[in-house]
């Protein structure tokens, strides 16, 4: 069956570095001994995922981190080779695309750039500033991204598309939930993804440009 959609990750899919956002944030921030605590707290059920967002953020301001360590952060953050290229191969075939990422919408959008403009929408939480660069607020994702699932799903009523015309590229764990939905799965350069669960992931590519994602998309 065609290919109507692609749900990208970000981190580590669309970018070639193996750190995630959070945790070259916390590194600014020189705490990553509380991020380990605030993901123990998360991950026995003690707080929900707003929480454990909020708390984050509440760190992150108290500990001073601005709009310069986040630009920073960008500029450091190199994007696979060919996703221009690639991006427009799928848009010209029809293929709508859409960004789901445990990151922030903010370092997405700003890494991207022009590129945005093939993206349906980005779902990610994300980081406000004010006038004087100081962090200010956060915006809350529309699904839990450490759920995926659920973001597929709406993807999937809202495009009104089959599981089958849906391909969800990832790289990582909090990936692998995302099979419930029935949707096609592409494990791109595995990050401590469980790729050779064939029920998981249906194909496994270790590349260094996105073109090689190419002859897994039916058109």
């Amino acid at each position: 069956m065609q290919t109507k959609v692609i749900i990208f990750d970000f981190d580590g899919t669309l970018t070639i570095s193996k750190s995630s956002t959070w945790v070259r944030i916390w590194e600014k921030v020189n705490a990553l001994d509380i991020d380990e605590q605030l993901y123990k707290m998360y991950a026995s059920g003690k707080i929900d995922y707003n929480t454990w967002l909020e708390m984050g953020f509440n760190e992150f301001k108290k500990r001073g981190y601005t709009e310069s360590d986040l630009n920073e952060l960008v500029e450091n953050m190199v994007l696979i080779p060919d996703l221009e290229q690639t991006f427009q191969i799928l848009t010209n075939k029809g293929i709508k695309l859409y960004i789901l990422s445990g990151g922030l919408k903010i370092v997405i959008e700003r890494k991207l750039k022009e590129l945005a403009k093939y993206v349906q929408n980005i779902e990610a939480s994300s980081f406000i500033f004010d006038s004087n660069g100081n962090l200010s607020g956060f915006v809350s994702p529309l699904c839990n991204p450490e759920n995926k699932q659920e973001y597929v799903n709406y993807v999937l009523k809202s495009e009104k598309i089959k599981p089958e015309e849906l391909l969800f590229v990832g790289n990582g764990k909090n990936d692998e939930t995302v099979y419930i939905t029935g949707v096609n799965t592409l494990c791109l350069n595995p990050d401590g993804a469980n790729y050779d669960n064939k029920e998981i992931w249906h194909n496994v590519v270790e590349t260094n440009t996105l073109k090689d994602i190419l002859p897994f998309i039916s058109c």
